[in-house]
């Protein structure tokens, strides 16, 4: 079943002792006709939902109304093994690793584990670090982003870890298929620190930018420096080259795009309250 169909989409929660229970949801076409925005970005790539739930969109301004509606079915059901408090803790992602158009998934619990599965329930690969930081709680999460960073079809998965040698926290590159490191870089926050990680298409780039929350140094008070509401952001390519940082204290929970045009690449991106073009340079802020 692809992702990218209107129709399909697989969903997924973490389920109590060691289940993962899939349900496919049925939904109508949710894009008007000639739009170019592809709705699994929103849920691989800015699905930076350290609060709350992430969503779809159900309708647009013009759409039928039956287009918002949506049934559920459970299809199957995946033994986990681990913790089940952990387990249920974790987040679901769905992933292309093999780029034939079915989507395994990402299961994922801070810097603890990393866990891929197929969409029959085989296990293809598992990372851990037993010293590695935890969510929080079942509300505060970590994040990552899932994308074709070299347009093979193979999706890889960016996200944040603790490197087990130096103890430094690390953005990181991961095959998908494989669970290898690619590349990795070191962030400017402590490894205990949440992960907040948002990707997205933007104008006059080929490949998406990652911008990732990172500790602010300077030129913000103490109650704005926090992961969780993006103290500083930072803005890589798919290599991990870091293209631009930014002061944006207190800025909120959520990174957003601005697609005014529906060509699914953003003009402008909201980092909570503060709105910036791709390049780096603040538009506005709200009161």
């Amino acid at each position: 079943m692809g992702l990218m169909s209107h129709v399909q989409r697989v969903m997924a929660r973490g389920m109590n002792a060691g289940m993962l229970l899939l349900l496919v949801a049925l939904i109508g076409s949710a894009l008007p006709a000639g739009a170019a925005e592809d709705p699994a970005d929103r849920v691989q790539l800015h699905r930076n939902a350290n609060r709350g739930v992430p969503y779809m969109p159900l309708a647009r301004t013009g759409a039928a109304a039956s287009s918002g509606t949506i049934a559920m079915k459970a299809t199957t059901q995946i033994a986990i093994d681990g913790d089940a408090l952990d387990n249920a803790h974790g987040n679901l992602y769905p992933i292309d690793t093999d780029g034939n158009g079915t989507y395994e998934f990402v299961h994922f619990n801070g810097y603890r584990f990393m866990r891929v599965y197929d969409a029959t329930g085989n296990k293809l690969w598992q990372i851990n670090n037993p010293k590695g930081r935890l969510h929080r709680d079942k509300i505060h999460r970590d994040s990552l982003a899932v994308l074709d960073a070299d347009g093979d079809g193979r999706q890889e998965i960016f996200h944040c870890w603790v490197d087990p040698g130096s103890g430094r926290k690390q953005l990181v590159e991961r095959s998908g298929r494989t669970g290898a490191v690619i590349r990795s870089v070191n962030l400017d926050a402590s490894a205990s620190s949440e992960c907040q990680i948002a990707a997205f298409r933007v104008v006059g780039r080929s490949t998406p930018i990652v911008l990732v929350a990172e500790t602010n140094k300077s030129g913000c008070a103490k109650a704005g420096n926090y992961i969780d509401t993006w103290g500083r952001t930072v803005a890589f390519d798919v290599n991990l080259t870091r293209l631009w940082d930014r002061n944006t204290c207190f800025a909120g929970h959520y990174a957003y795009p601005v697609d005014s045009n529906d060509d699914g690449a953003a003009e402008r991106i909201f980092v909570g309250r503060h709105l910036y073009d791709p390049n780096g340079n603040r538009i506005c802020t709200l009161e």
